[in-house]
């Protein structure tokens, strides 16, 4: 793996098409700090890494910690949608195109 490509800033995810869930804070000889949403700074190996392309970093589920795994678990606890005093959104569908 091309993990000597990595670069700070680089956004972190579980595969290609899933959400982010972090960014490379730094890069050290065997692993990456990553800024975990909602969950800090957290150490993931570099053997976790599957994929560098276009300025992200995809890993293996399986292959982080369990400290990094339930941070990710919780990455949008802290989004509020909808809105808590709003209630219910109602969802409207966009107009057709002429």
């Amino acid at each position: 793996m091309a993990t000597r490509n990595i670069e700070v800033g680089f956004s972190v995810f579980l595969g290609d098409g899933a959400a982010s869930f972090g960014a490379v804070r730094n890069v050290l000889d065997d692993r990456m700090i990553v800024n975990v949403e909602n969950g800090g700074d957290l150490l993931i190996p570099l053997a976790a890494v599957v994929k560098v392309a276009e300025q992200k970093v995809i890993v293996d589920w399986n292959q982080l910690g369990q400290e990094v795994q339930e941070a990710i678990r919780h990455v949008t606890d802290a989004e509020d949608f909808p809105p808590r005093d709003e209630g219910e959104v109602e969802l409207v569908g966009a107009l057709p195109l002429d």
